[in-house]
């Protein structure tokens, strides 16, 4: 699609040794280290159940991710359109951006987290603002070193959204079902 090539060659506009080095530093970060450092983080901050939800969204993200990339096998950017740089090395097929499939998750998790917390409902809201600049700046990463389209990236963002959302509307459920279950139980145990 022409738009989804204009925005890549206006991001590329700005390519220069500078901020190509800091995209290529944040390419690194929207990987492997944004999953293992936020469940360590989460690990830390005694969030255990949090950091297993975030490890289980994150797994069947990425194998959603890897088997779409195989079907769809969608060519990247660089591949398909020879005026668009090649500023990152990748591998593999465009559509769903696994980049953005991995930001996503980490978005899901730490926004039921802020949803969770005793805070005031400015300081959710600041943390919601927060939060949602990271999939913008992951989407922006992911254009302008010319790996992905935007479509790509708004297919990473919607996969993990789902699973996200499904995992932890799942946890929650047999969370109350349980807790209600023990209410009864103990009830029907004083009567007697």
């Amino acid at each position: 699609m022409n738009f989804e090539v204009s925005i890549i060659k206006a991001l590329q506009s700005l390519s220069c040794p500078v901020v190509d080095g800091i995209m290529k530093v944040l390419s690194f970060c929207f990987d492997y280290p944004l999953v293992i450092g936020l469940f360590i983080i989460l690990i830390l901050f005694k969030k255990k159940t949090e950091a297993g939800l975030f490890l289980i969204i994150e797994g069947i993200s990425y194998g959603l991710q890897v088997t779409l990339k195989a079907i769809i096998n969608r060519p990247r950017p660089f591949v398909s359109h020879s005026d668009i740089l090649n500023i990152f090395e990748a591998s593999n097929s465009s559509f769903p951006s696994g980049h953005s499939t991995t930001c996503m998750g980490a978005v899901v998790i730490l926004v039921y987290l802020i949803y969770k917390a005793n805070i005031s409902r400015k300081n959710k809201i600041v943390s919601y603002v927060l939060v949602s600049l990271m999939p913008i700046l992951c989407a922006i990463n992911r254009m302008y070193l010319g790996q992905h389209y935007i479509t790509d990236c708004i297919g990473g963002f919607i996969l993990a959204s789902i699973v996200g959302a499904g995992v932890i509307g799942f946890y929650v459920y047999f969370k109350n079902k349980r807790m209600i279950g023990d209410k009864n139980g103990k009830e029907e145990k004083s009567l007697c």
